[in-house]
């Protein structure tokens, strides 16, 4: 009977305990896309109780009877939110990208934007993972105001070009500086005679977050390599919490985003042709061995194999549908201590030219660990291998377009010819030339090949001495291997006749160290001072060897191997480069109203002239939140808001690593001896390019959900790195000197709006534009220059950066039907006053390359499990010099060049007729040189990125035991929907320079994305 009461009374203690308890349960969803929030911590108010949602965003808590009944839900990214506990919660975390509260990755750091005083922009990861993309500079399209994104070509893994805030220099690099986890690390091109991306060996995938450093407050921190703006990734790390892994797989389908290329059909080129060689032959009062010039025509068409059909379009065969694929694996996790993120991908992408392809095997293992309260550490290695292969390209605006390449295969194609032959072989089709481009780029007989072999991994330890005081080392090692073969068949259109044959290979290998070292104070005062500090030392050198072979004269075209040939070539060179850095930064707040900040580095390098190799860069800057102030209470739309202004330096280095020495050649022949003879002047008074900048913005937030950021830049750069001409009797035509200024100056605006509707379809917006004036203030001896390919950039003082220096095109005399050019462009059309010939007409500026305004439009919505997005972007006022017109205009004089289509029924025959090109003749008039008739405006509206994705009800995943199943389909490139001229690609670089490659192409792709 005791045991029973004893049993009975414990019980209804227990009964009675539990019922003191209160048991929440619910969902946590993010207000930005609709999903389940993974990982959300969700606390008791004043407790250390908790617990974090599975993987549907479910959670279950329960509660002590003395315990508050104010849950606290946060997550990284998202604002956090108060809500009182109950059964069957919904809980909606609206982003906090719009908000000043939201912390970026800066120099060396992190910080809230709100006490951020300079100009930086943050993208998150799922815009940068585009399926078709396959490096992250060209995800940023239209993602950011004041940076602008192109790609001279678009063959898979061809670089992407960015500019931040305009054009950093005349003559050398434009690119910003990539810093991925703390460590700046080399971007750019190993590959001299085609584009290459070193950043493609970067899986997108695998990026948390990209911040955009634009300023001088926000880049000065990296000193010398900051002049063109900083780029900062940092990749993806674990979460406390249950093993993530999460799969996707995508499969995309491409073809010519624009109608570049097309070319007359057989029928026609056969009446242009003949009518251009009949042109010829009276002009030239007869040809001897003629009699007429219709039996000279005819004799000449029949020699470069023309009939009056039509055969093939050639542009199908030789730019024909790619396909990509692109596979991903990754699994995260950890424990409050310990955590994990590794991953795995792989990507294939057939490029639209035959034989050109991009593949991607791609590692990445991060881990953080918390050794002691006072401890941590973080271990980052990223392992990589792509694979690049295609052709000899003009993405370095060399002069001519390669008979080989796809475009120049293209422009030689027979149009009355057919592919095969009665017999089913193939047809010897190019005019003049016994060669069938479609056999030409099957891969195997023609190549060049870039593999890239790249490691990326970095050591940091982070010592917390106090709450206030700690110290970090960062210590990073970036490896190259990029291996570089080209091989000419015997029997190609380039390997073919003298040559017999011609294989070059070309080995990289390249080590930057760097070990970052700084300690970092942060401590708040009575509440309303703060101050935070950082002091540090960094140092970084760079080994860079190389070596090259080549051959020629191959014994059989059966094996590309070099030792099947002779050798005809051999070099090898060894270049290093080191650079030492003090740094510090000091930032303080009063109240969270007023900042102020200050940075300074001072850099030395060994690319400099001995007395000018140390330089100092600075930058101060503040800001104040006048949303905090109590006179701003009554405004309650304006929920946050602040103005800033900063001031800085920044510095760039020669892109040569010995520009102040004095070199010598050695691979030199004299005789059957080798030879030595001078190569470059020394300057030892080559110094440090440098640019200031000033910087004035606003932010405001209203109701919580409206950003709007307003920002005026100038950008004055001093002491540019040029070669400069100096007398012919020092033995050189120039030397690498300090000379010259220009400026860049504009405005940038941008907007976000998140849940702009209030209601169940979520609608989240971003508007971004940028207007940017470039223009040169100071050349060496006030002298104009004229640079590019045929010097075709006039660069005058006071005029704009990337000006077009041509003679001016009037048109087609309806009488005659000869080409007209302003003899003096300064004076007006007049029958004195034009030439018929462009080589007699005076040049003149006749538009600037880069566009005046740029920018892009985001629009996200969801409405249940459904999401769409639609990215435009877009830009006005810029000019680009339509290089493949160039040769496909020629007006008869390109006696085994196909003409463009537009000139087809478009071209003079009789007097009277008025239209765009002028009378064919075989021999040339000079109507085809460089003129304003190629330099075309790149104004467009461009639909850039649409994509549509469909989560599955956690009702349906939870019975397969899995997480989130989302379908995707995205396009990219998908059409213009403004073009100011039709039928080319027309985001060129900022040059302007369009050059003879493939254009971008539209993607269309297909995928799935499974966690469990």
């Amino acid at each position: 009977m005791r045991r029973l009461t004893l049993f009975l009374a414990f019980l209804m203690i227990g009964v009675s305990y539990l019922a003191a308890q209160t048991k929440a349960s619910g969902v946590v969803i993010s207000a930005e896309d609709n999903l389940p929030v993974i990982g959300a911590s969700v606390v008791i108010k004043g407790t250390t109780i908790g617990t974090v949602t599975d993987f549907d965003g479910n959670f279950t808590l329960d509660i002590p009877q003395d315990a508050s009944k104010t849950l606290v839900f946060s997550y990284v990214g998202l604002q956090s939110k108060e809500e009182t506990a109950k059964p069957n919660m919904r809980v909606v975390l609206s982003s906090s990208s719009q908000s000043l509260d939201e912390v970026i990755v800066v120099a060396y750091g992190t910080a809230k934007k709100s006490s951020f005083t300079g100009s930086a922009a943050n993208v998150k990861a799922d815009a940068l993972s585009v399926p078709s993309v396959e490096s992250v500079d060209k995800a940023l399209a239209g993602k950011v105001s004041g940076v602008r994104v192109a790609s001279t070509t678009g063959d898979p893994g061809s670089a992407g070009e960015i500019q931040v805030r305009g054009i950093g220099s005349i003559s050398s690099s434009t690119s910003p500086l990539y810093v991925i986890d703390g460590v700046p690390v080399e971007n750019g091109n190993f590959n001299s005679r085609a584009s290459s991306n070193i950043l493609s060996s970067l899986n997108p995938n695998d990026i948390e977050s990209l911040t955009v450093l634009k300023d001088a407050a926000a880049a000065s921190l990296y000193g010398s390599r900051a002049a063109n703006g900083v780029v900062i990734i940092t990749t993806k790390k674990g979460k406390e919490g249950k093993v993530n892994v999460n799969l996707q797989a995508n499969f995309g389908v491409s073809s010519m985003a624009t109608n570049s290329y097309e070319t007359m059909n057989g029928i026609e080129y056969y009446d242009y042709s003949k009518l251009a060689l009949m042109n010829y032959y009276n002009d030239r009062g007869g040809v001897s061995g003629f009699n007429s010039p219709e039996d000279y025509a005819l004799a000449q068409l029949d020699k470069r194999g023309l009939s009056r059909v039509n055969g093939e379009d050639w542009r199908d065969y030789i730019y024909k549908h790619g396909q990509e694929q692109n596979y991903q694996v990754s699994i995260s996790g950890g424990s409050a201590k310990s955590k994990y993120y590794t991953s795995f991908g792989y990507q294939d992408i057939q490029g639209l030219a035959r034989g050109t392809d991009f593949k991607r095997y791609s590692g990445v293992v991060n881990l953080n660990n918390e050794l002691a309260d006072w401890l941590s550490m973080d271990v980052k290695t990223q392992l990589s291998k792509t694979d690049q292969k295609g052709y000899r390209d003009q993405s370095n605006q060399s002069q001519g377009i390669g008979y080989g390449t796809p475009l120049g295969l293209l422009q030689q194609a027979n149009p009355s010819k057919t592919l095969k032959n009665e017999n089913g072989e193939y047809n010897a089709v190019l005019m003049g030339r016994g060669i069938n481009p479609y056999y030409e780029l099957n891969g195997k007989d023609k190549f060049l090949r870039t593999e890239n072999f790249r490691a990326l991994g970095n050591l940091n330890f982070t010592v917390k001495f106090t709450k206030d005081l700690s110290f970090k080392t960062t210590n990073g090692v970036d490896f190259s291997n990029a291996f570089i073969n080209e091989y000419w068949g015997p029997n190609t259109i380039d390997g073919g006749g003298s040559v017999k044959g011609m294989g070059q290979t070309d080995d990289y290998k390249v080590l930057a160290l760097t070990s970052s070292n700084i300690f970092m104070y942060n401590k708040s005062f009575k509440e309303k001072h703060n101050l935070d500090a950082l002091a540090g030392y960094e140092v970084q050198s760079y080994h860079r060897n190389y070596t090259q072979a080549a051959v020629s004269n191959y014994s059989t075209d059966k094996l590309p191997d070099l030792s099947v040939g002779a050798p005809s070539r051999a070099l090898g060179q060894t270049d290093k480069k080191f650079l030492q850095s003090f740094l510090s930064n000091v930032n303080y707040n009063f109240d969270n109203k007023y900042y102020v900040g200050a940075n300074i580095r001072a850099d030395r390098s060994s690319q400099l002239g001995a007395d000018k190799r140390t330089g100092v860069f600075y930058s101060v800057s503040g800001s104040w939140r006048f949303s905090q102030e109590s006179f701003m209470k009554a405004a309650s739309l304006i929920t946050d808001g602040k103005l800033r202004a900063s001031y800085g330096t920044n510095g760039r280095l020669p892109d040569s690593f010995y520009g102040h020495l004095p070199l010598y050649n050695f691979d030199g022949i004299y005789g059957s001896n080798s030879a030595i003879y001078p190569s470059q002047p020394a300057n030892k008074d080559l110094g440090w390019e440098q640019s200031k900048n000033l910087n004035i913005g606003t932010d405001i937030t209203l109701a919580d959900r409206f950003n709007f950021s307003l920002e005026y830049f100038r950008k004055y750069t001093s002491n540019l790195i040029m070669e400069v001409p100096v007398s012919s009797s020092t033995g050189f035509t120039t030397v690498l000197q300090n000379a010259g200024e220009i400026s860049n100056q504009g405005v940038d605006f941008e907007f976000h709006g998140t849940d702009m509707l209030k209601s169940k379809v979520k609608w989240n917006a971003d508007f971004s534009i940028s207007y940017l004036k470039a223009k040169v203030e100071k050349l060496p001896g006030g002298k104009s220059m004229n640079l590019g390919d045929g010097e075709f950039y006039r660069y005058e003082e006071g005029k704009d950066l990337y000006s077009f220096y041509f003679p001016t095109y009037v048109g087609v005399n309806p009488e005659t039907g000869l080409a007209e050019f302003l003899k003096d462009p300064t004076k007006p059309y007049s029958a004195d006053n034009v030439v018929n010939d462009a080589s007699k007409a005076e040049r003149s500026i006749v538009a600037k390359a880069y566009p005046t305004i740029s920018g892009g439009f985001n629009n996200q919505v969801v409405y249940k499990g459904f999401s769409l997005n639609v990215l435009l972007t877009y830009q006005f006022g810029g000019h680009l010099f339509n290089y493949p017109e160039y040769f496909m205009h020629h007006d008869g004089r390109r006696a085994a060049t196909n003409i463009s289509k537009d000139v087809a029924g478009n071209y003079w025959t009789k007097p009277g007729d008025v239209v765009d090109n002028p009378r064919p003749n075989a021999g040339g008039t000079g109507s085809d040189l460089f003129s304003t008739r190629y330099v075309k405006s790149s104004d467009f509206i461009r639909l850039k990125e649409i994509g549509l994705a469909y989560q599955l009800p956690s009702s349906i995943t939870s019975k397969a035991k899995l997480g989130n199943v989302v379908f995707n389909v995205t396009a990219t490139n998908l059409c213009f929907l403004y073009a100011a001229t039709k039928n080319m690609e027309l985001e060129v670089p900022l040059n302007g320079y369009r050059t003879g490659d493939t254009p971008l192409a539209k993607t269309v792709s297909f995928g799935v994305n499974v966690s469990f």
